[in-house]
């Protein structure tokens, strides 16, 4: 049984303050990332009677016509249905092993078997969503990080290794590593890549009836294409890229945008390889 109210304030890190019929009420909020963009006071919510001495638990926060969901532990459950339903492609015919396992000091969220080889992968959570382009981290994350570099050490170990980005709303398109928040998890993001290090892009929405997520579409992004979108998250919208992958796999570029009509396609294009050097 679900109950709505209104968003007051964020008392610390795991509990918010919560308006249900004119009563102020404490609420458990299983999300540590900052959230500032979803949590706006006034914003629609919608929680669950609570477990433990908190009444509430915060599950979702409306922002405009949709719902998004700031329960940072049903990705994970999310990805697992998935994986059952035999809808994530790179672990068809996989065989399920651990969840959480530890390695080199640290935990990977899923371990499979397919053959003989180990294939890692490690969910991460988005609620933050800019021109259609979902963002992580909302908060600088050291972990996340650590991660990042654990699964390219696993990948020249002879492993196979994943990172998988679930965007708990229904407005993203593609993806970017919010390097305006965290620099050098984007730093690492491409380094993890260029080490052969897969990412997967899934965009669900929240079914505010079951409160649950809905797949929307699952994607695998390449580096060119996570590159452009943080590119449009310092440019736009002084610049912007339409671009389209060929045959051959190299790329069609156009560059459009504010300043464009007074700078030379060189210009744009060689701010573009710095901006990418930089990385």
């Amino acid at each position: 049984m679900s109950e709505k109210g209104k968003f007051l304030k964020r008392i610390n890190r795991f509990s918010v303050l919560i308006e249900i019929n004119k009563k102020k009420v404490k609420s458990y909020l299983a999300n540590s990332g900052r959230l500032k963009e979803v949590l706006v006071k006034g914003a629609e919510c919608l929680l669950i009677k609570g477990k433990g001495k908190i009444p509430y638990k915060l599950v979702a926060v409306k922002k405009g016509d949709i719902w998004v969901s700031v329960d940072s532990h049903l990705p994970n459950k999310f990805f697992y249905e998935l994986y059952k339903k035999g809808e994530i492609d790179f672990l068809k015919r996989a065989k399920f092993l651990s969840r959480e396992f530890k390695v080199d000091g640290e935990r990977i969220d899923f371990l499979f078997l397919k053959g003989k080889r180990k294939i890692f992968v490690e969910i991460k959570s988005c609620t933050l969503v800019e021109n259609g382009i979902a963002l992580f981290p909302d908060a600088p994350t050291l972990r996340g990080k650590r991660h990042l570099d654990l699964l390219s050490e696993l990948r020249k170990r002879g492993n196979d290794a994943y990172i998988v980005f679930v965007v708990q709303r229904s407005d993203a398109k593609s993806f970017a590593p919010n390097s305006f928040t965290h620099f050098d998890f984007s730093k690492s993001l491409y380094r993890a890549m260029e080490n052969g290090v897969k990412v997967y892009l899934i965009v669900a929405d929240f079914n505010e009836r079951e409160r649950e997520l809905e797949k929307i579409f699952i994607k695998k992004l390449d580096i060119f294409e996570i590159l452009v979108n943080e590119y449009h998250l310092w440019r736009y919208p002084e610049v912007f890229i339409n671009f389209k992958k060929l045959k051959d796999n190299s790329y069609y570029l156009d560059f459009k945008g504010e300043t464009c009509f007074y700078c030379s396609f060189e210009e744009n294009f060689f701010d573009f390889i710095y901006f990418a050097r930089e990385r």
